[in-house]
Parts: C-alpha cells; sequence; structure tokens
C-alpha cells in the first residue's frame, strides 16, 4: 500500500524506513556512479517476467545496451539497471550525505548460527554481495542494533550505492507494473496498428541497429527510476507516486509519449486521422544521406525530406539486397525514383501510406513497406535510426504539464527541440504511475473492458486490495455503471458497482484505445467513443466515498483512503 505514510508498502518501503528515506534522507553519491549492477525481474502480476536486454550505463553517458530481442514473454528479468552518474545523466543530489537517523533498537546478541545466515541472506538481498567477517560478527556482538547499523550502511554509502540502486530498480519495475508487455503487439492501440511498433510480418529483424530496443527498456525503466530519485532525494514522501506529474524520461520517451497524441493517420484511415482532415506528408529518400537538420529546416530541398540510410551495424537480415525477393529499393528507389511521397492528402486505398505513424517508425530505424499493400513496390527493412543512442541515455526529470488549447505541441519528430525540454506540454493526463504508456500496454482495454482492468490494476498498487462484494462500498456517483455489464442484484454487481464510477477517471479522459482520439463514430471493429462532455468519476473504498473531477484528482484519493482495521 502506498499511502499513509507508505503502510503496507512492502519490501522496498521496510528498507527505506531502515534508513529514514521517509524523512528527508538522502543518500550520498559521492561520485558520478556508473551503471548498476544488473538485477533480475521477478515478473510482476500478470506472471510476466522483465526482458533480457541491457540499457544505458551512466559513465560518461555511454551506452552498453546489447541488441537482444525487446522484452521476454516469461520468466525472470536479466535487464541492467540505468546508472545515477555521467554525462546526460540526472544525479540531483549529487554530493550531498544521508541523515539515516541512526541505530533505534537496542543491542542484543545473536548466536553465531543465526548470526551468519542472517547477515549474508539480508546483505543479498539488498546489495547482492556476501557479508565480512567483520559483518557477521556484528550481529553476533550487537543483534538487531550491529544488523541495522549494517543495513545503513549497505542502503546509503558510495560503495555500496550502485549495487542497492541494481536491485531496487529492477523491483519497482514489477511493483509498479512496467514489465510484462510484449512491444510489438501490445502498442498497436497507443502507437497505432501499421504503425508504431508494428513491424508487420517481418518484426524486429525490419528494424536497423538497436535504439528501439534501448527505447523499450526506457519505458519499462522510467518510472521505476521517477521512483528510486524519490526515494534518493527524499524531499517528498513516497506516497507522491500516486500524484506527480515529474517523471525521469529521455528525448526517445518524449517523442514517443508525444507521438502517441498525434492523429491516427495510419495508412488504412483515409479519412486524414482523428481530428484532421490530411495526414502528415512527408518523403522517403532511398538515395541521398539527408541529416536531421536538413529534414527540418523549412528553406532546406529536403524539407520534411528522410533519408534511407543504411544501419551502422547491418547484421546479417535477408532483408537487405532484396535477398528473398523482398526488393528494399534502399540506394535505388522504385523505378528510378529516388524519393516517394508519404501521408499528405493524396492516399488512397490504391496507395495507402502513412504520415505521424510511420514517420515515427524511420525514426527508430525502420523504414516501411511503399505503398502498405500486401505486394509493395518497396518491401519494409532496417534503416539507420534519426534518434540516436544518446536520445534513449539522457535521462533527467521532466515535468508533463496540461496542454492548453493555444499551445502547440514540439513535434515528435523535431528531436533537436525535444532534446531540451525539461518540461513539455501534453493533453493527455500523465500521473503517477497508473497513466504510463508502459501500464496501459500491459493492462490494454478495449471497448468492452473499457478500463475496469486498468482501475483495478491500479487499485491493487496503490492500496493493496481488490474489490469484493464484500468491501465494496456503494458510491455517490453510479457515473459509468453499465446496467446491461453488471445487473442490478448480481453476484456482478456487487464490485461493479463501485468499479465503475472509479474507472472513469481513465474513460473520460483516455479513449479506448489509451489515447486522445475519441472518435465520434463506429469503425475498424470498434464502437463509437465520442468524447464525455464531463472528465471525473468516482471513488468509494475504505473509508473514502466521494467524487474527484479529472484524474489529477485521483492520486489525493488514494492518499487519504484508509481502512478502517488499520490505525495507522
Amino acid at each position: 500500500m502506498l499511502t499513509n505514510e507508505s503502510r503496507r508498502m512492502g519490501l522496498a518501503l521496510l528498507f527505506a524506513a531502515s534508513v529514514g528515506y521517509g524523512c528527508n534522507a538522502q543518500i550520498d553519491n559521492g561520485s558520478p556512479a556508473s551503471g548498476g549492477s544488473s538485477g533480475s525481474g521477478t515478473g510482476n502480476s500478470s506472471g510476466s517476467g522483465n526482458g533480457g536486454q541491457t540499457s544505458p550505463a551512466g559513465s560518461g553517458g555511454a551506452n552498453v545496451s546489447g541488441t537482444g530481442g525487446g522484452t521476454s514473454p516469461t520468466g525472470a528479468g536479466g535487464s541492467s539497471v540505468i546508472g545515477s552518474g555521467g554525462s546526460g545523466v540526472i544525479a540531483p543530489d549529487a554530493g550531498s550525505n544521508a541523515d539515516a537517523g541512526g541505530v533505534t533498537v537496542k543491542p542484543t546478541t545473536f548466536t553465531p548460527a543465526l548470526a551468519g545466515p542472517t547477515c549474508r541472506k539480508i546483505k543479498d538481498l539488498l546489495v547482492g554481495m556476501p557479508c565480512t567477517d567483520d559483518e557477521v560478527n556484528a550481529v553476533e556482538t550487537s543483534g538487531a542494533a550491529g544488523l541495522q547499523q549494517l543495513i545503513i550502511n549497505w542502503e546509503t554509502s558510495s560503495t555500496y550505492q550502485a549495487m542497492f540502486e541494481g536491485k531496487m530498480i529492477p523491483f519497482f519495475r514489477n511493483l509498479f507494473q512496467q514489465v510484462g508487455f510484449t512491444p510489438t503487439q501490445d502498442f498497436k492501440n497507443q502507437l497505432l496498428e501499421n504503425g508504431g511498433f508494428d513491424f508487420g510480418p517481418f518484426g524486429t529483424a525490419a528494424v536497423g541497429d538497436d535504439v528501439y530496443f534501448k527505447l523499450v527498456q526506457n519505458l519499462q525503466d522510467s518510472f521505476a527510476l521517477t521512483a528510486w530519485q524519490m526515494v534518493k532525494e527524499g524531499i517528498e514522501p513516497f506516497s507522491d507516486v500516486l500524484t506527480t506529474t515529474r517523471f525521469v524520461m529521455t528525448t526517445g520517451l518524449l517523442s514517443l509519449y508525444t507521438q502517441i497524441e498525434m492523429p491516427d493517420d495510419e495508412p488504412y484511415n483515409f479519412s486524414g486521422g482523428a481530428n484532421t482532415n490530411a495526414k502528415l506528408a512527408w518523403k522517403l529518400d532511398y538515395v541521398d544521406t539527408i541529416t536531421l537538420d536538413q529534414a527540418l529546416d523549412p528553406s532546406s530541398p529536403y524539407y520534411m525530406t528522410f533519408d534511407d540510410e543504411k544501419p551502422v551495424n547491418p547484421g546479417s537480415s535477408f532483408l537487405f539486397g532484396g535477398q528473398g525477393g523482398f526488393t528494399t529499393c534502399q540506394g535505388t528507389g522504385p523505378s528510378g525514383m529516388p524519393t516517394v511521397q508519404f501521408g499528405g492528402s493524396s492516399t488512397n486505398f490504391s496507395n495507402p501510406t502513412g504520415g505521424y505513424a510511420q514517420l515515427f517508425q524511420r525514426l527508430i530505424g525502420y523504414t516501411p513497406r511503399y505503398p502498405f499493400v500486401a505486394s509493395p513496390t518497396c518491401w519494409e527493412h532496417p534503416s539507420k535510426p534519426y534518434m540516436t543512442d544518446a536520445d534513449v541515455a539522457d535521462w533527467r526529470w521532466v515535468t508533463i504539464a496540461a496542454k492548453q488549447s493555444s499551445d502547440s505541441y514540439v513535434q515528435p519528430y523535431d528531436l533537436p527541440s525535444l532534446r531540451l525540454l525539461t518540461t513539455v506540454k501534453l493533453a493527455m493526463p500523465r500521473v503517477g504511475f497508473y497513466t504510463t504508456p508502459a501500464f496501459l500496454a500491459l493492462w490494454n482495454t478495449n471497448d468492452s473492458n473499457q478500463h475496469r482492468v486498468t482501475a483495478n490494476q491500479t487499485l491493487l498498487i496503490a492500496l493493496g486490495a481488490s474489490l469484493t462484494p464484500a468491501n465494496a462500498v456503494v458510491p455517490l456517483s453510479a457515473a459509468g455503471l453499465d446496467p446491461s455489464h453488471a445487473v442490478s442484484g448480481t453476484e456482478c454487481y456487487g464490485c461493479h458497482k463501485t468499479l465503475d464510477p472509479l474507472r472513469q477517471f481513465w474513460a473520460t479522459q483516455l479513449d479506448f484505445n489509451d489515447r486522445n482520439d475519441f472518435p465520434p463514430r463506429a469503425g475498424g471493429g470498434l464502437m463509437a467513443n465520442p468524447r464525455p462532455a464531463m472528465t471525473g468519476g468516482g471513488f468509494a473504498f475504505f473509508n473514502m466515498n466521494t467524487t474527484g473531477a479529472d484524474m489529477n484528482a485521483l492520486g489525493p484519493l488514494f492518499q487519504q483512503a484508509m481502512d478502517g482495521a488499520d490505525p495507522n
């Protein structure tokens, strides 16, 4: 449970309490740390483990990411932890000293048979190292007091800090359920089918270099690092993981978060996409090498034209060189035409192409097929990403502010501008752990579920409890309660009368695809999802029975919730 002084939070907060993190304690950073030691993911409640590839190290901004195949569907993790030091990596409390509060228990003695195993198990759990003879002796002679002093040292000293971080980041990934999704499938809602991470029948074999894989790791690590930095800085209570609009992010994540809010202009959306009359127009040049600065310069002949340069590490992909009958046009263009048009108003059923949806793919090292038909002139294939290794390693605090109608987006392809941002304005609410793209991808909703799974999983993490007919409270508001989904008087109704008003916090600000499109008409196999006239929902659980105006109101309601059986 994350509320009321972080009660029942679990192992992480027991660690934190032992060193006084809840009382403005800070960890001694010492010198900038290199990337943390690798820690294994233990899987979340969905039963899936974390992926098996490394993330950028913090030392000097270097990158040591592998080129593995994204997240694994099952099993333990094995992904390494991003360090807190080095160029471009956050170290907001560098040089500060921990105020751990000292030892709070009286010295006792442990028997030798108990002291050794106790010391070894706890130190291995915290930092993955064995106890020294001196440490075992301290536990034997001073008991709980000696052990507490050792724990303070293991969690706060510069010697063990990176190791402790290496244990806590995987813990936070799993605690806040930011892992376990399959990116090529589970992001078809947010980043669109036929765009984003949907790489078609060839999958990631058609993606060049490894920026895409690092970006997926960014999605998994972002909130874990946010929680870790909050613990490390000790400025705000840990329960603020429920209300924060400040996240540890990279430029790559800023591009992705913004891309989710761009119009639905995938190749087969011929209406031009939701909220727009035409798809974004851009060109692909199969022959020339074009820098991002040239592509973004309105005075350049290459304005909004992106190249098809080969990856730095081509590998042995069967898609290169037109092998196996898959003509890619890389280096030649179709029928002697070096440049082709994507998006715009000319796309049609016989020549379908995408706008934002497919340009984002090109940014991360995937050149889409042209046109988007079963037997294209030019097949999809790997290319050199415009998004750089540095763009998925420049971790920093970013505040996500509410975008007003008068505000303009920084475009997702404008990486130079995104690299400078520490505040980004977005239309969709990004609050706490329960609105991150990773969490929403793990718990995808649809036009039947309508964010019920999202609400229930949030409740489990935030309060350590789930809805049952026994603990359900009759809410003040019945908004969102679907009488055809849960008939009054049935067993289902006992939970739905509370769950459905709660899920309105998501349903009134995120559509069925966890986007901001809210299509007014049915289509593509989905029912109509017109934008609600009002936002907010109802919260009836434990001692709380009230309503909130929007997503920003939900976190404070969780923080006030108190189980009547727990006086603390």
